[in-house]
């Protein structure tokens, strides 16, 4: 309650503040129904280079996700946005963690790297991601994802695919608030409050923004694989607290970020605990740099710091088998990016940077595997990618050089061809990637080397009509000496370098628009055949599907403008079959299947009601109270966890521009 009234209070007194109209123009600033087709497509991107290109142009299979989108969809978690997105699922991990899977392959442990306003999010312990009431939507002003790596400027957690994810922040002259609060039909399921502030001054800018989540990973009922269970309207806290500050003056820029992220849960790697615990992940990042330009030369020299509690747990209960955790990290980086476009024809990205990273042990009676408290490790890259855009084609070449102390040298080149013919465009993508150990991966097995990863991408695009677009692409995954985790026989964490998996398939889009409707229509599949599978990942008697992930993906989103300001959008999503495997105490397995499942959303929201930048939306998530779960994608004999049922959300957004 106290959250919900600060957050009315926050969008009430943001009403005084005197303002007008920007006026831009940039595709990304005009209003989502003001916006043509040909504007939709051609929003410029940065994730698959550091120079803006077009999504049609941009040497990557990309997927940009605009601020009216997630408004109108009527989301409030970045699970539900990324749910949209072709190939992209969620399984479950571990102490009540969920994590992103991209075409059937589990990418929670250092495959998909994630970026907030160019900040990596990616914790230093194990390289994963934690989704589920994490990240405030209400910041959010883009998101740009490429599948697959995309670029060799990003190195070694973006093996899959990389979430680029930029935050109103960036170009704020004013106030931004938002405010939202979720029902479960039987309890409060989620409240968040954002709230940013940007003041442009004499040649920069600066700004503050801050969010408070509160939320619950479901109300359903948890049952273990020996029958005991727990309500997790009771036992399923999600907590997160971030706070961002950003100076820049004349080419400088500070930014620090905090961000903490609480998980109370009782789900153990097979039992459930007697108690809920909290699993805390709290990070302090950052960054100083300096843009040099030099006609058609920018060179931007910087310095990174980042500060981590990741996995955190502090308990001394005697009564039960949940151990304690406690590891501190804190890293160092120093880099240099250029950008160098010499004429029309040419432009290239370079890059490198050095960082040395320690782990301290923070408990009494614990070492690394070194026999110590502390564990070190050093790293250095350098990378280059070059566009030669010629009359026949846009071709690209570029490179990644990885140096590391531990498991040493590593090359990985990219290749591609675009090509834009008026309606037509086509990629022709060769990529490859690799997954560096993490401080754990080594502890736990000092002999682990990297796993690396062959993509083959080709994407075809066509302007079907004035108002309508399709693209259609195929890939093809390969992993080579692939990082697996295994909870071992003797109840202790372990991870081996195992043969090659992979998958490929297909994904086709279909966007159509007019002033007044939008209408957007994906479809994903990917199959394991002709790809090894790992034991881990492998569905028993299925050699064509992964663990936990639907092999076809459906989801359709269409909106209707009426009377100029109201707006209902309905989306529909479908996943086919998926499986899980429990193993007992004598290795004997068994296969759960579950059903297909469709979802429906219905949100109706409302834009400058009451006062100018005043928007309503209202919103009811999984309509029909389908089943929804979060499957452990691996054989490590934890039960399935539900996700919530029937949810219904209220949101208001307010944006505010100062006087020029």
């Amino acid at each position: 309650m106290r959250l919900i009234l600060l957050s009315l209070l926050i969008l009430t007194g943001s009403a005084y503040v005197r303002a007008e109209g920007n006026g831009s123009d940039k595709p990304d600033s005009i209003p989502f129904y003001e916006m043509t087709l040909e504007q939709l497509m051609n929003v410029s991107v940065s994730v698959a280079s550091d120079l803006p290109m077009t999504n049609r142009e941009s040497p990557g299979i990309v997927s940009v996700i605009t601020q009216e989108e997630i408004r109108k969809s009527g989301a409030h978690d970045l699970i539900q946005v990324l749910q949209s997105v072709p190939g992209f699922d969620f399984g479950f991990d571990v102490e009540g963690i969920v994590g992103v899977s991209v075409r059937g392959n589990w990418g929670h442990e250092g495959k998909v790297l994630m970026l907030w306003d160019g900040m990596e999010m990616n914790e230093d312990l194990y390289s994963t991601l934690q989704f589920g009431g994490h990240y405030p939507l209400g910041l959010i002003k883009r998101i740009e994802i490429i599948r697959g790596p995309g670029s060799a400027m990003y190195g070694a957690n973006a093996e899959y695919a990389v979430i680029n994810i930029i935050t109103e922040t960036s170009e704020l002259n004013g106030i931004a608030s938002s405010v939202s609060a979720s029902t479960y039909e039987n309890t409060l399921s989620g409240q968040e409050t954002s709230f940013a502030i940007g003041k442009k001054i004499e040649d920069g800018r600066v700004n503050f923004s801050a969010s408070i989540i509160d939320s619950k990973r479901s109300n359903q009922r948890y049952i273990d694989n020996f029958g005991s269970g727990y309500s997790m309207a009771d036992y399923s806290g999600l907590n997160s607290t971030q706070f961002k500050l950003e100076y820049v003056k004349k080419g400088f820029s500070l930014t620090g970020l905090c961000d903490n992220y609480v998980v109370k849960e009782r789900d153990g790697y097979e039992a459930i605990y007697l108690r809920s615990y909290e699993n805390t992940f709290f990070t302090s990042k950052y960054v100083a740099k300096y843009d040099i330009s030099l006609d058609r030369l920018k060179i931007t020299p910087g310095l990174k710091f980042a500060y981590s509690k990741p996995w955190y747990l502090d308990s001394n209960e005697p009564d039960d088998n949940y151990v304690p955790f406690k590891t501190s990290l804190s890293k160092g980086t120093a880099f240099t990016n250029i950008t160098y476009e010499p004429n029309a024809m040419w432009s290239v990205i370079a890059g490198a940077q050095y960082s040395k990273l320690q782990a301290n042990d923070l408990l009494d009676s614990s070492y690394f595997s070194n026999g110590k408290k502390v564990f070190g490790m050093e790293n250095a890259n350098a990378y280059a990618q070059a566009i030669y855009k010629s009359k026949i084609a846009n071709i690209i070449i570029g490179g990644r050089f990885n140096h590391n102390q531990y498991y040493g040298q590593k090359f990985v080149p990219r290749l591609g061809l675009t090509r834009i013919w008026d309606k037509f465009h086509v990629k022709a993508l060769f990529s490859q990637a690799f997954r560096a150990p993490s401080v754990e991966n080594i502890n736990f097995n000092p002999d682990i080397k990297s796993e690396s990863t062959t993509f083959v991408e080709l994407e075809f695009g066509f302007k079907v009509t004035q108002h309508s677009y399709l693209t259609v692409n195929t890939f093809d995954i390969t992993t080579k000496d692939a990082i697996v985790y295994y909870y071992n026989e003797f109840s202790e964490d372990d991870y081996r370098n195992e043969t090659t998996t992979g998958s490929r398939g297909f994904e086709v889009e279909y966007k159509w628009k007019t002033k007044k409707w939008f209408f957007n229509m994906n479809y994903s599949y990917y199959t394991t055949a002709g790809h090894p599978v790992i034991d881990a990942y492998r569905v028993p008697g299925h050699s064509d599907i992964l663990l936990a992930f639907p092999n076809h993906k459906i989801h359709a989103t269409a909106s209707y403008n009426f009377f100029g300001k109201w707006s209902v959008t309905p989306s529909l999503s479908y996943l086919s079959k998926r499986y899980s495997v429990i193993t007992n105490e004598n290795s004997e397995e068994t296969l759960i299947s579950y059903n297909p499942a469709l979802y429906l959303n219905i949100n109706i929201s409302a834009e400058n009601i009451l006062a100018k930048g005043l928007s309503l939306g209202l919103a009811c998530h999984n309509a029909t109270d389908e089943s929804a779960y979060y499957i452990q994608p691996y054989a490590n004999n934890h039960a399935t966890v539900p996700a919530g049922g029937r949810e219904y959300t209220i949101s208001l957004h307010y944006n505010l521009s100062f006087n020029k």
